[in-house]
């Protein structure tokens, strides 16, 4: 039997004028391909592409290595760029296919340890949900699905880009019991309420913000002062709804995916800011990305230093 959805993806295919090929239906017909693409050539395309993309990085690249070495004080050298295009194609290839997954073969995938398991069930199983914060590591999306086959309701926000290629990820995403939010929907924190209202799950992209209302974070492990932005999404739902806050990130170990939950970031009895709990959440992506930076996907502007002298005084 087809993945529920199946007639959907053509429908985005053709549309109602097959003949314009805006950017978006472009997008589509290439996710639609490769859809179709056997898993052998999927690796090969992978291999090739990244050797030659690492020789000759573009400015997304750039702005990666510039990112890594801006964060860790270490500079990419060749191979790492290779593993990290390599890493993220992995994730877009995934991402496209993940409903054609059996829930079997998702768990063959995955790896994550009791400990860390037991944080996303404790929530669960209080009736409260618990809100989960994640960098652009690994497959958030496999990690997600995972969790819906592991009996979590798991709700997310995603970033909507073309409506044809928000719907086609929107497809795969709910055949497998996911709810989904566009971060352009007003009512997204609200329906996300409820959902903790209902024990779910919520995972919050966190280490990059679309909105210049960011949260000021400093990166703890950079060589010299370094700020940036998060979203103040994860600590406003956690204090809202006075669940818990948790940070995850994945990363990569040969065919599997390790996911890693950290130690409740809230303190339950003791009120904090939005500001120290996305510092805290920044702490946790600092150790991830200084672990697994080519595992780590910020191909966007994301950091920007500012002089010690203007943050004397204690810039945390």
């Amino acid at each position: 039997m087809p993945p529920p959805g199946r007639p959907r993806f053509r429908n985005l295919m053709t549309g109602a004028d097959p003949h314009v090929l805006t950017k978006d239906r472009i997008a589509v017909l290439g996710m639609g391909a490769l859809r179709r693409t056997p898993n052998f050539v999927i690796t090969s395309i992978i291999s090739v592409g990244s050797r030659i993309m690492a020789r000759r990085p573009n400015r997304a690249i750039r702005l990666w290595q510039s990112n890594v070495q801006l964060v860790t004080g270490t500079t990419p050298t060749r191979q790492d760029t290779r593993a990290a295009i390599a890493s993220w194609s992995r994730n877009l290839m995934d991402s496209i296919r993940l409903d054609r997954w059996s829930a079997e073969r998702v768990r063959r995938t995955v790896l994550i340890s009791d400990e860390h398991r037991q944080h996303l069930l404790d929530g669960r199983d209080s009736g409260r949900g618990v809100v989960l914060a994640l960098p652009h590591m690994g497959s958030w999306d496999l990690a997600a699905v995972w969790g819906s086959h592991t009996g979590l309701a798991v709700s997310a926000v995603v970033e909507q880009l073309g409506a044809r290629e928000f719907e086609f990820f929107s497809i795969a995403r709910q055949s497998v019991g996911m709810r989904l939010y566009s971060h352009r929907d007003p009512g997204a924190l609200r329906s996300l309420g409820k959902d903790l209202a209902q024990g779910g799950i919520i995972c919050l992209m966190a280490d990059r913000t679309f909105s210049p209302h960011g949260i000021p974070v400093v990166w703890p492990s950079a060589p010299s002062l370094l700020t940036t932005k998060m979203p103040g999404g994860p600590a406003t739902l956690a204090q809202r709804h006075h669940v818990p806050l948790h940070a995850v990130w994945c990363h990569y170990e040969g065919r599997r995916m390790v996911i890693e939950v950290s130690e409740r970031l809230d303190t339950p009895d003791r009120e904090q800011s939005m500001a120290e709990l996305t510092q805290r959440i920044c702490d946790e992506f600092d150790r991830a990305i200084s672990q697994h930076p080519t595992d780590w996907h910020m191909f966007q502007p994301f950091v920007r230093r500012r002089p010690a002298a203007a943050s004397s005084g204690g810039a945390r």
